[in-house]
This record gives C-alpha cells, sequence and structure tokens, in this order.
C-alpha cells in the first residue's frame, strides 16, 4: 500500500454523474455566500471546547503559488479526462459546466497564485474520529455523501450535505480540510466534477486527496505547511476562491443576519481580514452593515420584553417582544445555538406592530427541533403527528406571550333598576354594602341569565317614552313597561310598582325594515401594495354616507389588460385597520359583512404570496 497522499479516484460507480450536484444546486438557492456562512459558522459554534471561551470563526482570504496546490498535475489529468467525458456526451465548449471546467483546467495550468479563502475556527474540539468510522465526525464530514448525525444531539448538521457549501465559492470545485484535536491532526481534500473515463474504465465524479486506503494524512509533518494548523480547531481551504471586492462586506452581512443572537449573548466572535465583531461592538456593526430586518430583531432582543418559561418536552423557553409603529409584525426562530433558522413572515395579529425573537434554549426541545429541519436549516416541518401536536404546543405558547400585548376590552356593565331589592347586603362601613354568597347569590346568578334572555329576546317599542325593568318578589323579571302617564281610560298605576305590558311574541319576531340600497361603485376607492410590509395590500374606501353601512367585497385578479383572470385567489385573511378580523368566504376572494364607515375607511389585505398583483373590486349590500 503506498503511503503517499495523491488524488485519489474511484472506479466502478454505481451511476454516471453529470456536473450539477443537488446538495451544492440546494444551497445555491439561498445565495452563495450567505449559506457558506450559515454552514461553516453553525459546525464551528456545534463544537466548542470547555474554556467556556467564545468561538472564533475566521474568514482569511490567502494568494498561494500554484505550485502549492497538492498534486496539482494528477488534478489537472483528471480535470481534462471529465472535459473529454463531457465532450464524448455531447456537450459543446458553451453549455455552462464545460465553461466552468475549462476556466479552472486553464487555471491550473496557466495562473501563477490561485486565490484562497481559509474559514478557520478555535476554542473548538476540532473534527473528531478515525479514518473509515462512519459513527464520528470526521468520517461523517470528509468521506460519505448524505450521512446524518444520528445521535441524539443538538448539532446543526441534521442532513449530512452541508459541507457541499463552500464548493459554492470555488472555481476548482476543490477544498481542502485540515483539522487538529487533543488526538492529534487529520489532513485531506476533495474534489467535485463529472464521471470520466479514463483506459476504458469509468470513474466517479469526487475524487480525494488522501492515502491509499481512503486514509487522511496524521502526520503533520506530511501536511503541506500551508495547510498545518497550530492551535487546536479546524480550518476549511477553498481553492480558486471566487469573490468580488466587497467580499468581506458580504460575509459581514450573513454573518449579522445568521448569527446575531449568538454573537450578542458572547458564544461567537468572527473575524475577516480587517473586522472583528464581538458583543462589545455588535450595536456598531449593526447600525453600520444589517438590513433593516436585522436591526428589528436585534433592537428585539437587546431591549424587548423577555418571557423565559420551563415547558414539559422543550426544556427553557424564551421568548422577547418589542412594540414599534415601524417594525412588521415577524419573529425570528432559532434553537439553543442562537444561529437563526428562520423568520416567519407574519406573526400574530395585533392591533399595534411588533417584533419577536424566540429561542428554544432546552437540549431536549433543540433536538426534536433539529430534527425537524431540512437540509438548509431554514424551517421547521413537523413530519408526524407525534412531532405536529409539539410544534402546535409550541406556537400556541409563543402566540399566547404575544397576545398578551394586546389590551383586553372593558366590558360594558349594565344596571337594572330594582335588582338590589332581591340580593343580600352586607354593609362595609363604607356606605357601599355588597352581595354574599348562599341563595341570594344563587337568584343573583338567576337573574343574570334572564337579563341576557331578555336582551337577545325583547324588542323594545319605539313608542314608548322611558322604560324600567320590573323584578317580581318571587324573583322573576318581566318585560320592559312603560313609565309615566297612562292614557284616558286606562288603570291607575300601582303603587309599589308600575304595571308592566309585555310584548307579544308578535312583537319579538318582528323583522327589522329592509335597509335603503346604495351603490357600492359610486364610492372612491383604491388599493395599494404595502412595500413596507410583505404580504399586504392596504385598501381604501371613502364613503359620504351619513351612517356605517355593510356590505359584501368582492376581489379579483385582473391581467394588464384588465381582463379577470378565472379562480385564481390569492387573499390569505383580512383585517381592519385596528387588527380585528374581517370574516372570509372559504377559499373564495370574497370579505363579508364589511363595516364601512362614514369617511376613510382603511382594510389590511394579507395575501399568500408577495407578488404584486391588480385588482378589481366589487361590492354588494349585505343580506
Amino acid at each position: 500500500m503506498d503511503n503517499e497522499a495523491k488524488w485519489q479516484k474511484f472506479g466502478n460507480p454505481a451511476d454516471l454523474n453529470g456536473f450539477n450536484l443537488p446538495g451544492l444546486e440546494l444551497f445555491n438557492r439561498g445565495g452563495q455566500v450567505p449559506s457558506v456562512v450559515r454552514e461553516t459558522g453553525q459546525n464551528s459554534i456545534d463544537n466548542p471546547d470547555k474554556s467556556e471561551n467564545p468561538v472564533i470563526l475566521s474568514y482569511k482570504k490567502h494568494e498561494i503559488p500554484i505550485d502549492d496546490i497538492p498534486d496539482r498535475e494528477e488534478l489537472i489529468k483528471i480535470l481534462k479526462a471529465c472535459i473529454q467525458f463531457g465532450y464524448d456526451s455531447g456537450q459543446k465548449d458553451t453549455d455552462e459546466p464545460m465553461m466552468f471546467m475549462l476556466n479552472a483546467l486553464n487555471q491550473l495550468q496557466n495562473d501563477l497564485f490561485i486565490p484562497f479563502l481559509e474559514i478557520s475556527d478555535h476554542n473548538t474540539t476540532g473534527i473528531e474520529g478515525e479514518d473509515g468510522n462512519y459513527r464520528l465526525p470526521w468520517e461523517r464530514m470528509t468521506g460519505a455523501i448524505g450521512i446524518s448525525d444520528g445521535s441524539e444531539s443538538t448539532r446543526g448538521g441534521s442532513r449530512g450535505i452541508g459541507k457541499f457549501a463552500p464548493l459554492l465559492l470555488s472555481s476548482l470545485r476543490t477544498l481542502f480540510i485540515s483539522t487538529k484535536t487533543e488526538e492529534g491532526v487529520a489532513f485531506k481534500g476533495g474534489a467535485q466534477f463529472t464521471s470520466f473515463e479514463e483506459d476504458g474504465e469509468y470513474y466517479e465524479a469526487k475524487v480525494k486527496f488522501e492515502k491509499d486506503g481512503r486514509r487522511a494524512i496524521r502526520n503533520e509533518e506530511e501536511i503541506p505547511e500551508f495547510f498545518r494548523r497550530s492551535e487546536i480547531g479546524t480550518s476549511v481551504f477553498v481553492a480558486g476562491f471566487m469573490h468580488s471586492d466587497d467580499w468581506e462586506e458580504q460575509i459581514i452581512q450573513a454573518v449579522l443576519t445568521n448569527f446575531y443572537a449568538a454573537i450578542h449573548s458572547g458564544k461567537l466572535v468572527v473575524k475577516t481580514d480587517h473586522h472583528l465583531i464581538n458583543s462589545s461592538n455588535l450595536e456598531s456593526y449593526i447600525v453600520d452593515h444589517a438590513d433593516q430586518q436585522t436591526k428589528m430583531f436585534y433592537e428585539t432582543l437587546k431591549d424587548g420584553v423577555e418571557f423565559s418559561e420551563t415547558v414539559v418536552g422543550f426544556g427553557e423557553l424564551k421568548l422577547y417582544v418589542k412594540l414599534d409603529d415601524l417594525y412588521t409584525k415577524r419573529i425570528d426562530y432559532m434553537r439553543d445555538k442562537r444561529m437563526k433558522i428562520f423568520d416567519q413572515k407574519r406573526g400574530p395579529l395585533l392591533t399595534k406592530n411588533y417584533a419577536a425573537v424566540f429561542i428554544c434554549d432546552g437540549k431536549e426541545g433543540s433536538t426534536k427541533l433539529r430534527l425537524m429541519e431540512g437540509a438548509e436549516h431554514v424551517s421547521w416541518k413537523p413530519r408526524n403527528s407525534s412531532e405536529r401536536e409539539e410544534f402546535s404546543k409550541l406556537k400556541n405558547w409563543i402566540e399566547d406571550k404575544i397576545k398578551s400585548f394586546e389590551p383586553e376590552e372593558e366590558e360594558e356593565e349594565t344596571t337594572v333598576s330594582g335588582l338590589e331589592k332581591f340580593l343580600p347586603y352586607v354593609d362595609n362601613g363604607d356606605g357601599e354594602g355588597a352581595s354574599i354568597p348562599g341563595e341570594g347569590a344563587q337568584r343573583n346568578e338567576t337573574a343574570k341569565e334572564k337579563i341576557i334572555e331578555i336582551e337577545e329576546e325583547i324588542v323594545v317599542d319605539p313608542s314608548l317614552q322611558s322604560t324600567t325593568m320590573v323584578i317580581t318578589p318571587d324573583g322573576k323579571i318581566q318585560a320592559p313597561v312603560k313609565v309615566g302617564k297612562g292614557k284616558k281610560g286606562d288603570s291607575e298605576p300601582d303603587p309599589e310598582h308600575t304595571k308592566s305590558q309585555t310584548k307579544t311574541k308578535e312583537n319579538k319576531k318582528r323583522k327589522p325594515k329592509s335597509k335603503k340600497n346604495f351603490n357600492f361603485n359610486r364610492l372612491d376607492k383604491f388599493i395599494i401594495k404595502n412595500d413596507s410590509a410583505p404580504y399586504q395590500y392596504d385598501l381604501f374606501i371613502k364613503s359620504e354616507e351619513d351612517k356605517a353601512i355593510q356590505v359584501d367585497i368582492y376581489l379579483y385578479v385582473v391581467s394588464y389588460n384588465g381582463e379577470r383572470i378565472p379562480d385564481f385567489l390569492v387573499l390569505r385573511s383580512a383585517t381592519y385597520a385596528n387588527g380585528e378580523k374581517i370574516a372570509k368566504v372559504g377559499a373564495k376572494d370574497i370579505l363579508r359583512k364589511v363595516q364601512i364607515l362614514p369617511g376613510m375607511n382603511k382594510i389590511i389585505l394579507y395575501t399568500k404570496t408577495d407578488s404584486k398583483y391588480a385588482f378589481n373590486i366589487e361590492g354588494y349590500e349585505s343580506k
């Protein structure tokens, strides 16, 4: 067995692979720099050492001589074979995979220096494990595709393909990994092109710089000097670093978006060539470099009201909520590592704008949530009924805390004349008195039920000048009666109480008079997309009526030429300006019994997507 490291090929593949790697395309959707920052940052904060010092994550650009690339001539030979395989498969020079590989070949053959991005961490454990043991991190990182961390841990790598992300920034599709642990060092390289043919034998698309037997270099003196680690930790080297002049700014913005909470808590420090971000100067970096949404979440985490509670099945849950007219009612979600997983674009509706940051700090809950994440770590999706039940419990806890900021409506108090005669009375010494429990209290409840019944069923005759409620000595409640002088020929009023006049069943069932019809189309109305609040349109309706109008509003999406698009439904929900919900007819874009008051009215429409639509609006008097 050859003990010298070289680029190793793997023959007899089960399938021939093209240039596109599914795992790589998955991360490319999130943007190249943000995906690399998320995945490498996650790997580092998942492996802190026992010192309790913050993990230090560094991004450093190098230019190294072309001859310092390990076994460069063999890599050139492999790349040429991949290009020839492309030609044999009918591809042309102008096809994107061929253009990429031809450019990589030109770099390896003609450039004097190759740019490298070194992504390194400190105050971590390094990547532990021996070659061939897929149960340990080293082989999962360098040897297997799609093998996840099967342990019940809170480590972020739930699908095992996050290691592909740095390839997004490599013009050579080549990476090198160097790690140092308490047990020693390890070094390997990997490249991913296409399947290829050599001397009549087909080979896999991936090749690795390692020793025979798929062994890593574990003698520090055999590791090329540029790739050696002096401290415990891990370095990932991106060969052929594709970058623009503002590469540091892009990394800083991605770091702030995804790790502001980890830095704020003192768990993480981030360095680039010219910047250092820690808990002490985080706020200034947020102000100067972060987008508005990240600023909103950071302010909420720093200054918001904190809710903390230990919940069975999850452990400690934390929620930070801050009210602000400029906020967009969004919630940022993260686990105990304090890396942003995703943000909910529309949280529970309140009359006031707010932002919230949720952190599942409990190990048990973080483990459950990690298992609900996809490979990109940008959502929590329950996979079965048990997880759906757990997730529902979590959402309800969050919503209850946020809704506690909504002021409670004051209940209208109704006073019934004469009721106090039939309730027990106790002198409190302040001249007020109070009812006491017992038989009288029971009659009190009976009276309340009766009052509610009367409020719902009795229609007061408008011809009566004034009314009062009469309660008989046996606790029964009679209907409203006229108070005052009777008409000529009427009997005299009873001296103890006014003679009652009970409404007939016919009066109770009397239907209201029909409302005056109106023309909805003559009302001034317009609808605009609220660019400051995603998924939101504002509908304004001006009424010159002298009273409130109740209408059903029909919304139709129309094309640019004004024609309606059949069965194109976009409305998710709607509220009045104060946050009160408006009834919606099933899946249809119809709003029921909308109250239009005199003057200008604002209705907020929430759509299913954040696209821009043109609407046709119709309205009819509610029945």
